[in-house]
């Protein structure tokens, strides 16, 4: 629509002239300077108000339209169910008020199976992430549930693996626990704050500094720390300004696997409690993702509470606990997996 507009505003008084000036001869009428001069005047004025001013109202206002239809199509989504609450904090703690002697014995049978624990206070400064009863269903397959009965409880500072194969519910599961999707029963419990790293990484039209600060304060020392666990350091210094390239619109001038290690280490840099990461090493090479594995999620990472969606039986064997997902249901839950290699 610009192209045309813009091809009109600069063709459309010569045009008008053209076609005026035949009108004239056709009818026999006398050319003189005055008429000539006149004549144009008059189709530089119609094309400045016609042509410039009446085309961007009409481009404004076809864009302004459409800026109000995205915004109505927003405020009329359904509110999703928060299912997510600190326990740390007495007065956000909802799920615990609405019934707490009931999520008291059920969190403690679950830790009891995992970590011998015996009272409930032992139990909540250990537990930082808890799934009762979870069951999650599409709205259009009402008959088909892509995740159910699914329960589980990971300790703090823990590193969970979450494995299965491909259509298991593992994306949906780390998707309702950060609270992106809403289930259709159960309820999610997380300690503190949470940091979620999708499997499609996703940035902003920016420089890549302020991909990974996300508004967050400049700190040299924690910034260095970040971007070389996330092996970004090396990639940085090829671009001509470093980490103040611009990444363009959906970060065009990144690779795919620049794009997740920068969606990683926006997270990172958050530093937040829990970090629930959906596959963060599927889009890197071999030699990248051990480096990740072993500098990020282990070391920079050691002290928070991990839960990582992966195939490979290296991070099954460093993990705490292994959460095996088979046809939307847990299969099977499994610690100290070295022992199970």
């Amino acid at each position: 629509r610009r192209v045309l507009f813009r091809s009109l505003r600069f063709t459309s008084v010569i045009i008008a002239t053209l076609l005026s000036v035949i009108t004239l001869v056709l009818t026999e009428e006398t050319l003189t300077p005055v008429n000539v001069f006149v004549l144009v005047s008059f189709n530089n004025t119609l094309t400045l108000c016609i042509g410039t001013y009446l085309g961007l109202a009409l481009l404004d206002g076809y864009e302004a339209y459409a800026s109000l239809g995205r915004i109505e199509e927003f405020l009329l989504l359904k509110n999703l169910r928060v299912i997510s609450s600190d326990r740390s904090s007495q007065k956000e703690t909802e799920i615990e008020a609405e019934n707490p002697s009931e999520m008291k014995r059920n969190s403690l049978d679950c830790q009891k199976k995992r970590r011998g624990l015996s009272t409930a206070d032992e139990l909540q400064d250990q537990t930082s992430l808890l799934v009762r009863s979870l069951a999650y269903k599409q709205a259009e397959r009402q008959d088909s549930y892509i995740l159910q009965d699914i329960e589980f409880c990971t300790p703090v500072s823990s590193l969970t693996v979450i494995t299965g194969p491909v259509g298991s519910g593992k994306s949906t599961l780390l998707s309702v626990i950060a609270g992106e999707v809403p289930c259709t029963h159960g309820e999610v419990s997380c300690r503190g704050t949470l940091a979620y790293v999708p499997q499609t990484a996703w940035v902003f039209s920016g420089t890549i500094r302020d991909n990974i600060l996300f508004g967050l304060s400049y700190e040299e020392q924690k910034y260095t720390r970040v971007i070389e666990a996330c092996a970004l350091a090396d990639d940085i210094q090829q671009f001509p300004s470093t980490d103040q390239t611009g990444v363009g619109e959906r970060g065009v001038v990144l690779s795919g696997g620049q794009r997740a290690r920068v969606s990683l280490a926006r997270a990172v840099y958050a530093d937040a409690d829990l970090y629930v990461l959906d596959d963060p090493l599927s889009a890197v090479d071999f030699k990248v993702g051990r480096h990740i594995f072993e500098k990020c999620v282990k070391e920079l990472l050691g002290n928070k509470t991990r839960m990582m969606v992966s195939h490979h039986k290296d991070h099954m064997k460093d993990a705490d606990e292994v959460i095996v997902l088979y046809k939307d249901r847990v299969l099977r839950s499994e610690e100290h997996t070295s022992e199970l290699q």
